[in-house]
């Protein structure tokens, strides 16, 4: 399971889970993917405190070059020697070089608070003009500083997905590739947060005229709207041919 994703756990509910899964004979095993070198240094474990008997990662390890890596607790580590695993990846060198670099430099430049001041500079800064422009009951960022997403609420005014796609629209005219989800990296830095703010302060006042006037969204959108990733074929090219 991914121990962290945008809303945080309530509840106790991770060690709940691990109380469960030991209860009825099983492993628990983080996906931490994502939530590694991320959340924390040590990942979600880290943060919240539950640490599983086995733990995934990825190329968070080596700065995106290819490398993955399972984790855990020696009494289940030491089974891999007695059986046969691999990786696609699993005889490339390049990626331990890289994570001998990558991981001490994470370490050293204090990584992971950056993304975390940055992070919660523009998600705080995004939930601040949204109230000053009285859009704030159809747009929120929402999650950690570190990884955040914007939701959108239609109020059964608009589209959901119209509404994000006009905004990703008016950013990308903007100079900004946004699709209403904030990877914060370490090449973040305050001036580009500070940009994505003051266009957000430009596009703001518009949506608010826009919801004043009852103008409709799907008439200022250039293109097709964004679409659900999982849908049936079928239903999506009728969709194109109604928009052709």
């Amino acid at each position: 399971m991914e121990p962290l994703t945008v809303i945080e756990p309530l509840d106790n509910f991770l060690e709940e889970v691990k109380k469960i899964t030991h209860h009825y004979g099983g492993l628990l095993i983080f996906d931490e993917v994502i939530t590694g070198f991320r959340f924390a240094f040590g990942g979600a474990q880290e943060l919240t405190g539950v640490i599983p008997d086995l733990t995934c990662l990825a190329k968070a390890i080596s700065n995106a070059i290819p490398l993955s890596a399972i984790v855990g607790k020696k009494e289940y580590m030491s089974c891999l020697d007695e059986i046969f695993f691999s990786f696609t990846y699993g005889g490339d060198c390049i990626g331990l070089a890289a994570a001998k670099v990558c991981i001490p430099k994470i370490k050293k430049e204090k990584v992971i608070d950056h993304l975390w001041e940055v992070g919660a500079k523009l998600k705080d800064g995004f939930n601040d003009l949204a109230r000053i422009h009285n859009i704030s009951d159809f747009v929120e960022c929402v999650g950690y500083p570190c990884r955040s997403v914007v939701t959108f609420n239609s109020n059964d005014i608009f589209d959901n997905l119209e509404m994000k796609s006009w905004f990703q629209q008016e950013l990308m005219r903007r100079g900004i590739l946004w699709t209403a989800y904030h990877a914060i990296c370490f090449s973040h830095k305050h001036q580009h947060i500070d940009y994505t703010l003051n266009c957000l302060d430009e596009i703001f006042p518009i949506f608010q005229d826009i919801v004043e006037k009852k103008k409709s969204l799907r008439s200022l959108i250039e293109g097709i709207p964004v679409r659900p990733v999982f849908r049936k074929v079928a239903d999506f090219n009728a969709y194109i041919q109604k928009d052709i």
